[in-house]
């Protein structure tokens, strides 16, 4: 968590940078001895790795000219940039979702912070370089699927290696015990889910069920499909067992949704980061209307 907190750190401190640089403005002397002491971890790696040894300035150098010339301040935006795309790559990142697979959970029109700092530290042109988290069963976690579609999906992980996953229609067994759902009111919850006012099949009591499934220990809203005979159900059964090194998800939305039941199961290295909190939601189906946007939803964390 220390290396965590400095990661941070250094993020706040490179913003102050380009916002101090734009400006024309230098630090005081106690934001620089701050911004220095954040910086020297990273200064003493590469002189032990590589033999190199950064310079530094004094308090006094830094008030220099040179912090106000054109050229520093290229440099600071270009490493601002640079840290900027670090960011979203390694630390956090926005997604939005564009489909109803994890209805009543992520609505479409949904924009999510995705935590990548969950499982382990992923460089960029080096991938993850060590992990301190496994995912565990229960978390809304964004991965890539084992599909060739240039694609990032985000689902609920089911199954987690060693685990005996069996489906039976509506029904879910997670090593041969069946996970139980109770049924819930369908409103509020489900109000106003559809972006698609002309869907043939839209979300009302009169063709889906609201429960809340209780998922080992965590409880979450689940949809499904009353007339279990209907066309649009997935009406199928299947067992599997999960392998090492890989994980079984499935959507919130059961009946519509494309995950492990279809494609199978997504490896530990597809795995991103673990989905944290609403900050957006649009309906677009509203746009410029009252409703456009889901102001109850922002904020929202995700479980």
């Amino acid at each position: 968590m220390h290396f965590i907190a400095w990661i941070f750190r250094v993020i706040y401190e490179l913003i102050a940078d380009l916002l101090i640089s734009i400006v024309g403005h230098h630090r005081g002397e106690q934001s620089f001895k701050r911004r220095e002491k954040t910086y020297q971890p990273f200064r003493d790696f590469i002189y032990k790795a590589f033999g190199y040894r950064i310079k530094t300035r004094t308090y006094k150098e830094q008030l220099s000219k040179t912090d106000h010339s054109l050229t520093y301040k290229v440099v600071t935006l270009v490493l601002a940039i640079l840290a900027i795309l670090w960011i979203r790559y390694s630390v956090i990142e926005p997604y939005k979702i564009p489909s109803g697979s994890m209805i009543p959970t992520l609505q479409i029109g949904d924009h999510i912070f995705v935590n990548k700092l969950t499982y382990g530290l992923r460089i960029p042109f080096i991938g993850e370089v060590t992990r301190w988290n496994e995912p565990k069963r229960g978390e809304v976690i964004v991965f890539v699927p084992p599909l060739d579609n240039g694609k990032v999906y985000v689902k609920r992980l089911i199954g987690v290696p060693g685990d005996k996953i069996r489906v039976e229609d509506d029904k879910l067994y997670i090593n041969d015990e069946l996970i139980v759902k109770t049924e819930e009111q369908f409103y509020p919850v489900m109000k106003d889910v559809d972006d698609n006012p002309n869907n043939s099949n839209p979300y009302i009591p009169d063709n889906f069920n609201l429960y809340t499934e209780d998922l080992i220990g965590i409880k979450h809203y689940v949809a499904q499909l009353k007339d279990r005979e209907s066309p649009y159900n997935n009406h199928f059964s299947m067992e599997v067992v999960v392998p090492e090194n890989a994980y079984f998800f499935m959507g919130d939305n059961r009946d519509n949704s494309e995950d492990s039941r279809v494609w199978g199961f997504a490896s530990r290295d597809a795995v991103r980061g673990r989905a944290m909190f609403i900050w957006l939601s649009l309906n677009w189906s509203k746009a410029f209307t009252p409703s456009w946007m889901r102001f109850s939803r922002f904020g929202k964390v995700v479980r």
